[in-house]
């Protein structure tokens, strides 16, 4: 699984890796799907410019943020203003259950591959989540190994999570 904490401020490279700038956010659309698909993501260029790329140009997330074609051929996206912006919306947000019993805070968010789409499926709502966020993710395993109790991961599923 991908999770967008691990892409945020990750530089983003053209097809023929070039640094065309650094990933801002992560935008979807459909959230009334079970699985919305990114639209686009923002980046910021070396001259802090904010622009939004469109996700047909995207070639990878993860291990690296990569485009498929060359810097002056990227399709530019033009928001509509019903996208959901992941990191500025979601990430800390807090959410309650179907019941409207439980608060839980976001702490990550899980993205998946599918063919050559990337689709929402989750947030993380776990220690292991707010870890990976803070870049500590391997010394909280470490401790965790140390003191014999393992650090779960909690993602609660995007289609039992209602957009508002």
């Amino acid at each position: 699984m991908i999770y967008v904490s691990q892409l945020l401020g990750q530089k983003v490279w053209d097809a023929f890796g070039r640094e065309v700038g650094r990933l801002g956010d992560i935008l979807v659309d459909s959230t009334d799907k079970n699985l919305p698909p990114v639209v686009a993501i923002s980046l910021k260029d070396s001259t802090n410019n904010l622009k939004f790329v469109s996700a047909i140009n995207i070639a990878s997330l993860w291990p690296s943020v990569t485009l498929k074609s060359a810097q002056e051929k990227i399709l530019a996206y033009q928001p509509n203003g019903h996208e959901l912006h992941l990191n500025d919306r979601v990430m800390d947000q807090q959410i309650v259950d179907i019941e409207g019993k439980r608060l839980v805070r976001v702490n990550d968010i899980q993205l998946a591959r599918s063919a050559d789409r990337f689709l929402l499926t989750g947030v993380d709502v776990s220690g292991q989540g707010l870890l990976r966020r803070l870049g500590i993710e391997k010394i909280g395993e470490s401790i965790s190994k140390v003191v014999g109790k393992p650090i779960e991961t909690k993602v609660i599923p995007w289609r039992v999570i209602a957009s508002i």
